[in-house]
């Protein structure tokens, strides 16, 4: 005699297959350096890392050579943008359609060597249908690195 299986056990396994193919895989994201120090003038650093920062379109909301402040502000990043720039992830159903970005720049000088530190948080931008969430992810330090590759490179 055949046993017949509930349909309900039927559909959950379904379910769950179904559920468990749509998730996503974490990103693995490689320790790196927020800092360097080069033994350059401090004025040919600032120099540098303000043309950096023009070249590439990247906003500044303050800058304060004085103290060797920069601070960063991208609002309207484009998808493709926030993806290489961090580890954010939509969730099921949802898609990224852009994000943003905030951070500084710390320019200091110490008898002869100067020192340059990045500090940057992102964001992402997804929806789903309408409505747009608002979702912090970790650097995959793309800008980090890029920062100081201008300088020490």
């Amino acid at each position: 005699m055949k046993k017949n299986i509930p349909y309900s056990a039927i559909l959950t396994i379904t379910l769950v297959v179904f559920l468990a193919g749509c998730t996503t895989t974490q990103i693995a994201i490689e320790p790196f350096d927020k800092s360097v120090t080069v033994e350059r003038d401090f004025d040919d650093v600032w120099t540098t890392l303000v043309r950096f920062m023009s070249t590439n379109d990247i906003s500044i909301s303050t800058i304060e050579k004085e103290s060797g402040l920069i601070s960063l502000r991208g609002e309207n990043l484009t998808k493709d943008l926030i993806q290489k720039l961090c580890d954010g992830q939509a969730a099921f159903l949802w898609t990224i359609v852009g994000g943003g970005a905030s951070g500084s720049i710390v320019v200091m000088d110490d008898d002869g060597f100067v020192t340059v530190n990045v500090n940057a948080r992102f964001t992402t931008s997804s929806t789903y249908n309408g409505p747009i969430v608002t979702n912090g992810c970790n650097s995959t330090g793309y800008f980090e690195k890029s920062v100081l590759a201008s300088i020490s490179g």
